[in-house]
């Protein structure tokens, strides 16, 4: 029953998954473990405190900036973009969001067309909200 599983249950379903599989998980909990060592990764009590105590300090969501594309990495993109993420969206997930560029020049290279991330409606606008 997925309300049982722990944080170190559904990332290691999901970092085992099949590459076809459209498994995905929540971005704190990605985001969190990625600044696990993989040794770390491996530590239920470590990988759950992680994703409890939201280890991910400020920034670390952008580890993967600049970083080599990896296989991993390609079907990441591949499978945000074809489940409506923006590139904005697929980047942030990717601890990419501070190289938004890069992702969309590899999204462009694979062929793929990301949904557009729909601006916010600003007061100057004459919107209401209604």
């Amino acid at each position: 029953m997925t309300n049982n599983k722990d944080a170190f249950d559904l990332w290691w379903e999901w970092a085992q998954k099949p590459l076809d599989s459209d498994l995905t998980i929540p971005a704190h909990i990605h985001n969190a473990v990625m600044t696990l060592t993989p040794e770390s990764r491996r530590d239920r009590a470590m990988v759950n405190a992680a994703v409890r105590d939201g280890t991910a300090r400020a920034g670390s969501a952008d580890i993967y900036d600049g970083a080599a594309w990896t296989e991993m990495d390609t079907n990441d993109l591949k499978a945000a973009i074809r489940h409506g993420n923006s590139i904005e969206e697929a980047a942030e997930f990717m601890c990419r969001s501070g190289s938004v560029d890069e992702v969309v020049r590899k999204a462009e290279e694979l062929g793929l067309k990301p949904k557009r991330r729909k601006p916010k409606p600003r007061a100057s606008d004459g919107q209401t909200g209604h």
